[in-house]
């Protein structure tokens, strides 16, 4: 299910990657909810993206999301997607 979900958030139509966005977070709360060991990868899968993306828009629908995330779940590390971050706008 990742691979497509991965296909659908390089997709060239922004609808089709908003739609996966929307369903890859929500993928990723359940994981980390229950503690799956699949967690951390849909982690890094969603924060990879987040990087390559130029579309502020979706920058911008990752990070709403991204927050979101962290305010519910407080056990999610935040270093993993800021490491990254800095180094892009460094």
């Amino acid at each position: 299910m990742l691979i497509i979900i991965k296909h659908c958030l390089n997709s060239s139509n922004k609808v089709v990657q908003l739609v996966a966005i929307a369903n890859v977070f929500k993928l990723f709360e359940a994981f980390a909810n229950t503690k799956n060991k699949v967690a951390p990868t849909v982690y890094m899968t969603i924060v990879v993206c987040l990087i390559s993306t130029n579309n502020s828009e979706l920058r911008d629908n990752y990070l709403t999301n991204f927050k979101r995330v962290f305010t519910v779940n407080k056990a999610i590390p935040v270093k993993i997607m800021m490491e990254p971050l800095l180094k892009l706008y460094s």
